[in-house]
């Protein structure tokens, strides 16, 4: 589970902390016997959701757009990742602070870099209060991760050769290296580094193709995980009451030389096109409805509306993150969608019957609707604001005095009590 994500000079944000912890003191009264989760875990508490609210502008998108970068960073180096606050220089580096939560062993992993490369890396179990290694400039710690084969002089020159450019100066993360090319040294960082490429995953639009959906779902990829996968998105569509009876896919696999000209990709119904090992998969899906005299009419899936689109594909990697425990993100989350969808897309996250590998939900929005209802508490609300002294910060309901989940908390906030509103004036 995502703990906490600190970021420091990033774009907009000079010091902002996403925290999922759970910050309501006690557990709730009988929670064991609802059919909601209040929280995640039980030594240490988190939320399952956390909605971010905020006016335009206030840095929302840059709180899950750092994440993001934070991940590109862990996959491919620091180059041409530096985007630092413009509009004050407070400091002369991008920090991102990550803990996480494995099976209830905390660990907390820390990167701070500038244009030039990397400063400082460290990866610590709090725990047990043990520094796994930490490298500050050239003055390295390898000695807890060391073995007989693997010697801390050994790690030393492995850091040097593929973490180190020309000049010496570090542009991969060591943590990259080490889970990439040495997995069989440490079991400890092969699993962190194991959630952090793939236990994470951050969408910068909630427009995702319904065969993405199925594709993360589908995760072997076998034509029967595939057809599984489509039949569990069709079931939840009916579900939320969408007017399909239900859906069809054939999918096809072909060749290059198999498709010949363009042509015959027009004669063909293809909702969806894409390319995986040099073969390209095309996806034609249908829906099924009844029309007024009880009659199936098919539909190709391109036909239907933007909200129905929507929802399927998101419903996908909704599904495949409560399948696996991930932590999902997905910026402006009700584009296109009814405030009954969101909230059942949020329910799914909080339902006891869905999460039971501690998913959990980050998402922006500006639907206030959600804010009214007694599914979300006041610790999965975070009010994102911006000023040119602070730059972008972030309180959650429940950093604010007295509030209660009884509370009206869209009421409270469009009042102005928990700022984060814009003030137009035309």
């Amino acid at each position: 589970m995502l703990s906490y994500f600190h970021i420091q000079n990033f774009k907009s944000i000079l010091d902002l902390t996403l925290d999922l912890s759970f910050a309501e003191g006690k557990a709730p009264n009988r929670y064991e016997e609802s059919d909601f989760l209040p929280f995640l875990g039980e030594k240490n508490r988190y939320v399952p959701i956390l909605a971010l609210f905020g006016a335009n502008a206030s840095g929302k998108t840059n709180v899950l757009l750092a994440l993001s970068t934070f991940q590109k960073i862990m996959l491919s180096g620091v180059t041409g990742m530096y985007f630092p606050d413009k509009l004050n220089s407070k400091y002369d580096a991008t920090t991102f602070d990550i803990c996480l939560d494995l099976n209830g062993q905390v660990y907390v992993y820390t990167l701070r870099y500038n244009q030039s490369g990397i400063l400082f890396e460290r990866l610590s179990e709090t725990t047990k209060g043990a520094v796994l290694f930490e490298i500050a400039s050239n003055d390295v710690s390898f000695n807890k991760i060391a073995t007989r084969e693997y010697t801390p002089q050994r790690l030393k020159e492995i850091f040097k050769v593929e973490c180190q450019n020309e000049q010496k100066q570090q542009w991969l993360p060591f943590l990259t290296c080490l889970f990439k090319n040495y997995k069989r040294l440490n079991a400890t960082i092969t699993f962190i580094g194991n959630y952090l490429f793939h236990g994470i995953e951050i969408y910068r639009t909630n427009n995702i193709p319904l065969p993405i959906g199925l594709e993360k779902l589908a995760k072997d990829g076998t034509s029967a995980a595939i057809e599984e996968a489509f039949n569990q998105i069709g079931d939840l569509l009916k579900k939320l009451d969408i007017d399909i009876n239900k859906m069809t896919l054939n999918r096809q696999y072909h060749t290059l030389e198999e498709l010949g000209d363009s042509g015959r990709l027009d004669s063909k119904q293809v909702t969806f096109l894409g390319k995986k090992d040099n073969v390209w998969i095309m996806d034609e899906i249908h829906t099924h409805h009844t029309d007024i005299n009880g009659h199936d009419v098919v539909f190709n899936f391109s036909e239907e509306s933007a909200g129905t689109k929507t929802i399927s594909g998101i419903l996908g990697v909704c599904l495949s993150a409560l399948k696996e425990g991930k932590v999902l993100c997905i910026d402006e989350l009700e584009n296109s969608l009814h405030p009954y969808l969101l909230k059942e897309i949020m329910r799914l996250f909080k339902d006891k019957r869905y999460n039971i590998k501690n998913a959990q939900l980050i998402f922006t929005t500006h639907n206030t609707d959600i804010l009214e209802d007694d599914l979300i508490r006041v610790s999965e609300v975070g009010i994102v604001t911006k000023d040119l002294q602070s730059g972008s910060v972030m309180k959650r309901i429940s950093d604010f005095g007295g509030k209660r989940n009884v509370n009206n908390f869209r009421r409270q906030y469009l009042n102005g009590l928990f700022c984060g509103l814009p003030y137009p004036y035309i």
